[in-house]
């Protein structure tokens, strides 16, 4: 079976030989990111919209607003799908074996960044009367004697205005400025929602340009101000003295994750350690992900938060609102993800089956050909429901990928130490059913779309 794992190895290196068949990259690829009607047609029914005043006008009794949502869409990144065709082309033109697997480091390496979220602006015209209700979700930090002090009761409910059901505090139309968030309650008697797929106005004489559908005003009944920005993980901008970030994992393996790989119906991963003459000798190891605090940035967002608060107790909302881009890119980059360990220890039962993913190449004549139905049904062995085909322990080597079926009815949590224990040092051994080897990940050609079998 020693023979199976070098035939498996060298099975990119016969894939090289093989024709190359190119094709092209079939991608989603819209050259500009446009709204979609659908979206649109959500956000009207909602609630309420949450966004950006970017234009106001008009008197007090007939006001219009321009309100831009931001929602996210996932588009194309442009220089990653070039570079992938690049990469493509040059796999076609090379014979360099060494050259084909630098390219095919760099295919996996830009696939990773193909696509990327960007936020698409869905604006809304607005229009008031002298009716509109001007709200604050919330108010601005008291002070008495320079210190922070809260609320009375009465103050609150005073600040609630006449209609306390209203949601948050009384406000007024001036303090309405363009680049505020705020949360917009439409009319909805009033409103007519968008028909998805009209067209805009067809000319009438054919010199005539097409007219464009008109913009809808969509009539407001309340607008509440709100403290940018609204998803801040400091949770408390515009309003006081930023809380305590939240914090994150250490970096350090999540039982509530190494719980939900034990649940599933197998674990992938490699054998960190393989002596297959001990029971419990094998060590499957899998890497997974945590996101934890970067401290630099957790620094910055701190200050930009503690900045943008002492600027509002001045009364300076402008200056303020000049922050509200320094903290989103702050919060963007406060996480940051790294790579954790997630060990198994396994126990090997005599009667736990050794299998492999893919046969090895066959060959006749020097040239590849495929295996009979009655090789195939012999490679399967005794149990053909098993997954893959035979193999034996002498196949299993450290470092080589595998998939482990457990014994369902022997898995168990790691043990919790009771109220004043130590942790116990002894391990937890997991029953092994089933161990496949998997094919390692294709090399050359083969390992580029389009280009081999």
């Amino acid at each position: 079976m020693q023979r199976l794992m070098r035939w498996m190895i060298t099975l990119p290196s016969l894939l090289l030989i093989l024709p190359a068949i190119a094709g092209p990259l079939d991608l989603v690829d819209p050259d500009k990111v446009a709204e979609d009607p659908k979206v649109r047609l959500k956000l009207l029914q909602a609630d309420f919209l949450t966004g950006k005043l970017t234009a106001i006008e008009g008197e007090e009794d007939a006001k219009t607003f321009t309100l831009e949502v931001m929602v996210k869409a996932q588009v194309v990144n442009q220089e990653a799908k070039r570079k992938m065709i690049e990469i493509q082309n040059a796999g076609v033109r090379t014979k360099d074996q060494g050259r084909i697997q630098q390219l095919v480091k760099e295919y996996a390496d830009w696939q990773k960044k193909l696509y990327e979220v960007q936020e698409v602006p869905y604006v809304f015209e607005l229009k008031s009367g002298k009716d509109l209700n001007v709200r604050r979700q919330k108010l601005p930090p008291k002070e008495e004697d320079g210190k922070t002090v809260a609320y009375t009761k009465d103050e609150l409910a005073k600040l609630k205005g006449e209609n306390a059901k209203l949601p948050g505090y009384t406000a007024e139309a001036k303090d309405l400025d363009k680049d505020i968030q705020v949360r917009v309650y439409l009319d909805k008697a009033k409103v007519k929602l968008p028909v998805i797929g009209a067209k805009a106005k067809p000319k009438e004489k054919k010199d005539e340009p097409e007219e464009p559908a008109m913009a809808m005003a969509y009539p407001v009944l309340t607008i509440m101000i709100l403290p940018p920005p609204a998803d801040s993980p400091l949770g408390n901008l515009g309003g006081g003295d930023p809380a305590p970030p939240m914090e994150a994992p250490e970096g350090k393996p999540d039982p509530k994750v190494r719980a939900k790989m034990l649940d599933a119906a197998y674990i992938d991963g490699k054998l960190s350690k393989c002596d297959v003459d001990d029971e419990h000798g094998l060590v499957l190891e899998v890497a997974g992900k945590v996101r934890v605090v970067n401290p630099e940035w957790k620094k910055k967002y701190e200050d930009f938060g503690r900045q943008y608060n002492d600027l509002l107790r001045a009364g300076k909302q402008n200056e303020a609102n000049n922050l509200v881009g320094p903290i989103k890119e702050a919060q963007s980059k406060y996480y940051e993800v790294k790579e954790v360990t997630y060990e198994f220890p396994l126990e090997m039962p005599k009667e736990a089956k050794v299998r492999v993913e893919k046969l090895p190449p066959k060959e006749e004549d020097g040239k590849p050909v495929k295996y009979t139905a009655d090789e195939l049904a012999k490679a399967k062995g005794d149990d053909p429901k098993t997954p893959g085909y035979t193999a034996s322990l002498k196949d299993l080597d450290k470092d080589v990928p595998v998939r482990v079926y457990l014994d369902r009815a022997k898995v168990k949590a790691m043990p919790k130490p009771k109220p004043g224990e130590e942790p116990s040092d002894e391990p937890v051994y997991y029953s092994v059913v089933v161990i496949m080897i998997k094919a390692p990940p294709p090399e050359g050609r083969a390992g580029l779309p389009g280009l081999g079998k």
